[in-house]
């Protein structure tokens, strides 16, 4: 990105030699913006409608609108391949991600026209020659890993160039099934199975569920998506591992208004609303994900976990305060929805509480859904992994201490004593490390075991103290019991 005098950004593509080692900026006035999506017209391109297709439409200076018919794609996914104008406005290039069981492609508009570009592996960071000829992708999907691939936009042709990791490619691939469920009130979430190497019918398997919002997709083992969960790892050690998203936030115009308030911070959707649309939505879709498999006989309703970072660090903390369905559970480096965070994101909170929680008619809102005010509701184990000691997620840890459930707090630092890790952790040792907790928290808890080569073997005393201080029942209770409370 290069910042203008005035404040104005463009994106600018450099070039690097490996010979010389400089760099230049490659000359070329092709429009480029992976936030504006440039159409044929001089408006924007994007995505409208809510449904299993989305219009798609060019928004032109002057708020006229151009139409190009509706798609089983959205364009303008940050995931998705950038916008690309030719110079003689005649093409653009907009990446889109397929609405079910998504997967990545490129849309071609030309002559008020729209033709595909895909195959069989999503088709991520793309670049293009000046005139969008010609043009380069990553290929991927959840079992092949990324390749470069060239493409000839003319003729849609594909072809494969050079691999990225020939060491994964070794790997003989895990079996992964795309699924898209339906939950108990009717909505739908996508996502997928990742089934133990070795799946034997008829045995019970332990099973971890993984959220990251909708980073559920056809790309392979992404950070974003996975983070510090080894799904591949979980899957090779015998665990049935479900990549879940939550409900799509576009699906209907109901669910599509609450997250359009939640974002722009309005009350145009009541907090009880937005509660069940959002949060207990997903919880439903991830009890109801794994019941399906609980009642085929292939999982262990006594062995299953869930983790999430982010976004899905404040969904699995509102699935074990919502859910007695989950045994252990790892939170990746969230606190959003506690109240020490208030002051924070006032008008987020406003939105989704009705208020701040000093306030006595918005205090009950946050009863009902803040987990460190129903630490007493959780019913299994739980780990929380953060990048730096921010009140939010010490006030979770202390609520769930106090309630007597098994709780550890892990702080992963920064290079020195005057940085903190990044919420995605860049740090090589921080992943190793985290992943090896977790491995070693949903083996103790799930299933029993321990491994004394683990770095955190060490811990293994004091989760015993944990578990045998725990109280041993837990109510039966799922997200449809959010109003007893």
């Amino acid at each position: 990105m290069e910042t203008d005098p005035a404040g104005g950004q463009q994106v600018v593509t450099i070039g690097w030699s490996f010979t010389s080692e400089k760099i230049r900026v490659v000359d070329g006035k092709a429009a480029r913006g992976y936030w504006r999506l440039p159409g044929l017209h001089g408006g924007r391109l994007s995505s409208e409608g809510t449904g299993d297709t989305r219009e798609l439409v060019e928004t032109i200076p002057g708020d006229e609108r151009r139409s190009f018919g509706r798609f089983p794609f959205a364009v303008g996914d940050a995931r998705a391949a950038g916008g690309f104008l030719s110079p003689d406005g005649r093409r653009a290039i907009a990446g889109f991600r397929t609405i079910d069981n998504p997967r990545f492609g490129l849309a071609i508009i030309e002559n008020d026209r729209v033709r595909t570009i895909s195959s069989a592996l999503s088709l991520n960071y793309c670049d293009f020659t000046v005139s969008l000829t010609k043009g380069a992708c990553i290929a991927q999907s959840q079992t092949v890993p990324p390749s470069v691939v060239r493409v000839d936009v003319a003729s849609g042709g594909i072809t494969r160039v050079a691999s990225v990791s020939a060491d994964h490619e070794g790997i003989a691939p895990l079996r992964i099934e795309p699924r898209t469920w339906i939950n108990r009130h009717g909505y739908k979430a996508t996502g997928y199975i990742v089934w133990p190497r070795g799946y034997t019918k008829g045995r019970q398997y332990p099973a971890i569920v993984i959220t990251h919002a909708s980073d559920a997709d056809d790309r392979f083992a992404t950070h974003e998506n996975q983070w510090e969960y080894p799904a591949q790892l979980f899957a090779e050690r015998g665990y049935v591992v479900l990549l879940v998203n939550s409900p799509t936030s576009r699906q209907n115009a109901e669910i599509d208004a609450a997250y359009e308030a939640w974002v722009s911070e309005t009350k145009a959707v009541s907090p009880e609303k937005l509660r069940q649309l959002i949060w207990l939505n997903s919880v439903a879709t991830f009890e109801d994900s794994v019941k399906e498999l609980v009642d085929r006989g292939i999982v262990n309703p006594a062995r299953v976990g869930i983790a999430g970072y982010s976004f899905g660090s404040q969904m699995t903390n509102v699935t074990i305060t919502n859910s007695s369905m989950f045994r252990a559970a790892s939170s990746g480096d969230g606190g959003y929805l506690e109240p020490a965070f208030y002051f924070n994101v006032a008008g987020s909170y406003g939105t989704v509480f009705g208020g701040p929680p000093t306030d006595p008619a918005a205090l009950a809102n946050y009863r009902r859904l803040s987990p460190s005010l129903r630490a007493n509701e959780v019913c299994g184990a739980v780990l929380q992994q953060v990048a730096a000691p921010l009140i939010p997620s010490i006030d979770l840890h202390a609520a769930l201490r106090k309630a007597g459930v098994p709780a550890q707090l892990s702080l992963y630092p920064g290079e020195n004593t005057a940085t903190d890790e990044t919420h995605i952790f860049h740090i090589p040792s921080n992943r190793i490390l985290a992943m090896e907790e977790n491995i070693a928290w949903f083996d103790y808890w799930l299933l029993g075991k321990r491994d004394p080569q683990s770095p955190h073997a060490d811990r293994y005393a004091l989760w015993d103290k944990m578990r045998d201080a725990a109280p041993r029942s837990c109510s039966a209770k799922t997200a449809n019991d959010e109003n007893r409370h």
